[in-house]
């Protein structure tokens, strides 16, 4: 399965799955990109270290991006090099073609262990058009077959085949001695594998090769809600949440703060009410002191001035919900 954090790398080692592919998946899975060809070694590099560091006994496997391997071999195993040395993953996974045979070769001899890719390849949408069922013919599929041979001889410890018929899966499996992990490729393979996302149903849509095997964008969706909820009927935060402490000399220092922020609208407390003065300028008394918008807490920080919100802060501004500007208000 793939993991691309920490918490989630913890979940899938504590139940037991043997291989987490830290996958170039992450860009349209976690990152917001359209597809996986804007994601950069950086990034593949940062998940796979947050992964490393939550995992002991499962296999970690750097996906390598488009374009971090297949033009410059002395620079492809830098890269993949950077995976092991620096992030801690134990083996790399290249989209496999012709053009992988001799880099994988070269990887598996300077102590690279390598998973080759075959089927679908998904870097090569532009290419193919779409990412539709690949070994679908008779020629394709004996293309694919030859390689996957051809990357076990080089050395690959193990195969990826990724959307192509169950049968043309099964006869690969039957040919090569190195473990065969599908997606959308049948039963007939070592070992199954999917995108964490579309197990957990954290998206609007699961390939039809895949199951949802939980709800989590509804529990999601449902906390979000809660929470907002909560902090707009003022029941959260509530007593064990938060503590209030005696400090000493406390009081001074914040009457002596609320009159040089706000002199001219801070009140001296009532003396016959006895309420001591809210550490807000300007209020006094033993109820809750009123909302106050995130705008007006600027204007009043600089003593009544007009604010003049930047470029970025306006739009930040126009699109912040209210409920979140309540929220801030009340713990500044």
């Amino acid at each position: 399965m793939t993991a691309y954090d920490a918490p989630t790398a913890a979940t899938l080692e504590k139940a037991g799955i043997d291989m987490i592919l830290v996958g170039d998946s992450v860009g349209n899975a976690m990152l917001g990109y359209d597809s996986t060809l804007p994601v950069t070694v950086d990034e593949i590099a940062s998940h796979t270290g947050a992964v490393v560091r939550a995992t002991d006994e499962s296999l970690v496997i750097a996906d390598m991006p488009f374009m971090s391997y297949g033009a410059d071999t002395d620079e492809a195993i830098e890269h993949c090099g950077r995976m092991i040395k620096e992030e801690g993953a134990q083996a790399i996974k290249h989209e496999s073609g012709p053009h992988t045979v001799e880099l994988t070769e070269r990887l598996v001899d300077v102590g690279i262990p390598v998973m080759a890719h075959l089927g679908l390849n998904p870097q090569r949408v532009n290419e193919v058009g779409d990412l539709t069922r690949q070994a679908t013919d008779s020629q394709a599929a004996r293309e694919t077959l030859d390689l996957a041979k051809q990357h076990e001889e080089a050395g690959a410890f193990a195969l990826l085949i990724e959307h192509v018929p169950a049968n043309v899966a099964k006869t690969i499996s039957e040919a090569i001695d190195i473990p065969t992990i599908g997606i959308g490729a049948g039963p007939y393979v070592s070992g199954q594998g999917l995108i964490i996302t579309d197990v957990l149903g954290m998206g609007d849509w699961v390939p039809p090769f895949a199951e949802q095997f939980a709800d989590v964008q509804s529990e999601m969706d449902k906390g979000v809600e809660q929470f907002k909820q909560r902090v707009k009927d003022e029941s959260f935060p509530r007593e064990g949440h938060y503590v209030e402490e005696s400090v000493e000399g406390f009081n001074e220092i914040a009457r002596s703060a609320a009159l040089s922020c706000c002199p001219t609208t801070a009140r001296q407390p009532s003396s016959s009410s006895g309420n001591a003065p809210s550490h807000r300028s300007g209020w006094t008394g033993a109820s809750n002191p009123p909302r106050t918008s995130g705008l007006a807490m600027c204007r009043r920080a600089q003593g009544g001035t007009s604010y003049q919100p930047t470029a970025r802060s306006r739009s930040r501004l126009r699109s912040t919900r209210p409920s979140v500007l309540v929220a801030h208000s009340r713990h500044r």
